[in-house]
């Protein structure tokens, strides 16, 4: 999952929430106006079906008004932790797993796939005093999530690992970036250490840059790829235009590479002590790749792909 990480203050949850409401009482007669003309074609268009339209407006009622009452239930925790004065005590981050298609693409109320009516969630982190207002950063993924409570708690990540018994060094081996500390530590910072997500779904993996999605289902052998800065909607599949290869190839690699590089090395530290010679081997590797190897490879090739067709129209 990707998300715009953002640190805001205040939490203006009163003001929004109340605004959704009102889209929210009004919404029974807009449906019943639906409901109205839906009849009416109808009645002159026994074949027109009108349960796609019906389902539509009720299901997009149905989530805005379930967004409102998170909204409502999430301001009520906020005011309880700036009423009590645990705000700079506290790090607040408001997240999700995912999105809802809502039918766009043709797709039903459904959450799997790599579209970012889907894939991309709202990541927002809030602490009095500590992280910036009102600031917004370009990428976060909920695999941060983790690392970034432990920087917030002052957990610094080991150098130092054990094998068996003692490679209990957990956060070593975690492959989630600290979004805190860049942050805490210059506040006007644009620079974070994502530029790049990449998730999977059974057999199917996409990898998202500044400016493109690229998608590889293994099962059907097929590749998408979107161009995010020129094409918001993600209509127009570019994998197949020949301008854009390079683009495609490098980010194909760069993802292939990084789901090759998801291995268990905290498994292979703590049950390897004794194996035969390959597995000792692959314990001594498993102890210098640590657990950010693959992001870090996965911002490189981001990099690349990105500075690519900038150069070219250049």
């Amino acid at each position: 999952m990707t998300g715009e990480e953002r640190s805001d203050e205040p939490f203006e949850h009163r003001k929004r929430g109340a605004k959704r409401r009102v889209i929210c009482l009004k919404a029974p007669l807009l449906v019943s106006v639906v409901s109205l003309l839906v009849s009416i074609v109808h009645s002159s268009f026994p074949s027109f079906a009108p349960h796609c339209s019906l389902t539509l407006f009720n299901n997009n009622n149905r989530y805005y008004g379930l967004c409102a009452y998170v909204d409502e239930q999430v301001g009520r925790m906020v005011n309880f932790i700036d009423n009590n004065d645990l705000g700079e005590n506290t790090l607040i981050i408001f997240t999700s797993d995912h999105g809802s298609f809502l039918y766009d693409h043709g797709v039903d109320n459904d959450k799997h796939g790599f579209m970012d009516a889907s894939f991309q969630v709202p990541l927002i982190m809030r602490m009095t005093n500590k992280l910036p207002s009102n600031v917004t950063r370009s990428f976060a993924g909920t695999v941060d999530v983790t690392a970034t409570v432990l920087g917030a708690a002052g957990v610094k990540k080991t150098d130092i690992i054990g094998y068996g018994d003692d490679a209990n060094t957990t956060n070593f081996f975690m492959s989630g970036f600290d979004l805190f500390t860049p942050l805490l530590d210059d506040a006007n910072s644009a620079v974070l250490p994502r530029t790049a997500v990449a998730s999977t779904e059974y057999r199917g993996y996409a990898v998202v840059t500044t400016k493109y999605k690229l998608m590889y289902f293994t099962e059907q052998n097929e590749v998408k790829l979107f161009n995010r800065v020129n094409d918001k909607d993600e209509i127009n599949d570019l994998s197949g235009v020949n301008e854009y290869k390079e683009v495609k190839m490098t980010l194909l690699l760069g993802l292939l590479r990084w789901r090759s590089q998801q291995d268990d090395l905290q498994w292979a530290m703590e049950n390897w002590s004794s194996a035969a010679e390959v597995g000792i081997r692959a314990r001594d590797d498993s102890a210098v790749l640590n657990g950010l190897v693959g992001e870090v490879n996965l911002q490189e090739a981001a990099k690349v792909a990105d500075s690519l067709e900038i150069m070219k129209l250049r």
